[in-house]
């Protein structure tokens, strides 16, 4: 069975990279706020944060520490890393142009979902700020189930272990048996729904896509509020149209 957890965990490095992620949750910190944040002393978090901003990771404004370009040059390789990227974002665009309802890409890392290509990129009045590499919890969206729904039970029940069935919203799933059923169903009908289980009032279908090879290259997604369209309706309306971009996409991969 695949697992994530192998080999020793290196405590100087994990307290360094969760660092870099509080600057950023923070927008910019000083040495107290990360000293308080990670509950260490300053004299550790000073330290971290002078080597960090040696080595071109951070940058400092007075006494303010600000992510660098250096972690934007490494986001730029790692959306384009598999060239089979590129494609994905180009039919997301090209999905959202004919939708006007928000379309994301989505792949999965690690047993997390994380948006190559986000909704904000979107012209929708849902603005949720997602960003590309910002995560999500695979149980909770259409496209991350529509991933899971691809993967073996064994593999499905690493990352379970791993991450757990947090809720999000009162209609996420929080329980395996519940979560086996609902991809199975994913199964059947070809597409996931995510019915607010990410973020209250927002109503989302998704489709995974996958590489000639058969492995899953990550799943497209279109979501829109509630009020805007019933149910029903929202799956009449996007079904066929997921499809088409969806075969395209694959035709390109090949």
């Amino acid at each position: 069975m695949r697992t994530y957890e192998s080999g020793r965990i290196l405590q100087s490095s994990s307290m360094t990279l969760e660092i870099v992620d509080a600057v950023v949750e923070l927008e910019g910190a000083r040495v107290s706020q990360i000293a308080d944040q990670l509950d260490i002393s300053e004299s550790a978090a000073s330290n971290h944060l002078h080597t960090l901003r040696r080595s071109g990771y951070l940058t400092k404004e007075g006494d303010i520490y600000q992510p660098s370009l250096k972690l934007a040059k490494l986001g730029e390789h790692a959306k384009t890393r598999d060239p089979a990227y590129r494609h994905a974002i180009e039919i997301a665009n090209e999905l959202d142009e004919r939708t006007n309802f928000e379309t994301s890409f989505t792949v999965e890392e690690n047993g997390l979902g994380r948006y190559l290509r986000p909704e904000v990129d979107a012209t929708t009045a849902v603005d949720n700020y997602f960003t590309v590499g910002e995560r999500m919890y695979l149980h909770t969206t259409a496209a991350g189930k529509a991933i899971l729904a691809n993967y073996s039970e064994a593999r499905v029940d690493v990352i379970i272990d791993r991450w757990g069935l947090p809720e999000q919203t009162e209609q996420t799933i929080t329980s395996r048996e519940q979560l086996q059923s609902e991809l199975e169903d994913v199964r059947n009908r070809g597409y996931a729904l995510n019915r607010g289980e990410d973020q209250e009032g927002v109503y989302a279908i998704g489709q995974a896509a996958k590489k000639q090879s058969g492995a899953v290259l990550g799943a497209i997604s279109i979501a829109g509020p509630t009020y805007r369209t019933k149910q029903g309706r929202f799956e009449e309306r996007f079904t066929d149209i997921l499809d088409e971009h969806i075969a395209k996409l694959e035709a390109r991969l090949e």
